[in-house]
C-alpha cells in the first residue's frame, strides 16, 4: 500500500508568507515602541510657547508588514505655528470690548485689534532633524535582529 501526500504548495507558501509578515510586523512594532517616546520628546521640546500646545501633542505609530508610520497629532491650534497666519483683525466674541494688558503694563480696552500675523515655524522638521540619526540607527538594529532571527529559523 502506498500513500502519496501532495501538499498544496500555494497554501504552504501563503502560510510561510504570513508567518514572515507577522514576524516583520512584530519587529517593526517593537522598534516603533522604542522610537516613539524619543520623537515625541523632541517634538514637544521644539514646540513654541509655554506649554499649552505642548501638552496636547501626541505621537502614534501604525505598523504594517512592510512599512511603519509615526503620526504627530495635537489640538486644532497645531496648524497655526506650523503653517503661520496672515495679518487679521481680532474682534470680541462675547463682550463688546477686548481687554488686555498693554506693553506698558496698563489695562487697555479696544473694540478690535490688528494682529500682525505669524510666520510659519517648522518645529516638527527641526525635531525630526534632531532625532533622525538615532531613529534610523534603531530601525537598522531592529532590522538586523529580525534578519538574524529569521535566519535562525531557516536552519
Amino acid at each position: 500500500m502506498e500513500i502519496k501526500i501532495s501538499p498544496n504548495l500555494r497554501v504552504v507558501a501563503g502560510r510561510l508568507s504570513n508567518l514572515k509578515d507577522n514576524f516583520l510586523r512584530n519587529a517593526l512594532a517593537n522598534a516603533m515602541t522604542t522610537i516613539k517616546p524619543e520623537v515625541e520628546g523632541a517634538v514637544k521640546q521644539e514646540t513654541p510657547g509655554r506649554g499649552n500646545l505642548r501638552r496636547t501633542i501626541q505621537v502614534t505609530s501604525t505598523v504594517s508588514p512592510k512599512s511603519a508610520r509615526l503620526t504627530i497629532t495635537g489640538d486644532g491650534r497645531l496648524k497655526y505655528p506650523l503653517k503661520g497666519t496672515k495679518p487679521h483683525i481680532i474682534r470680541p466674541r462675547v463682550r463688546k470690548m477686548l481687554a488686555f494688558v498693554s506693553r506698558d503694563g496698563s489695562l487697555t480696552f479696544a473694540r478690535a485689534v490688528n494682529h500682525p500675523g505669524q510666520a510659519a515655524n517648522p518645529f516638527v522638521d527641526r525635531a525630526w532633524a534632531i532625532v533622525e540619526p538615532s531613529v534610523r540607527q534603531s530601525l537598522r538594529e531592529s532590522g538586523l535582529r529580525a534578519w538574524r532571527e529569521l535566519s535562525r529559523f531557516r536552519g
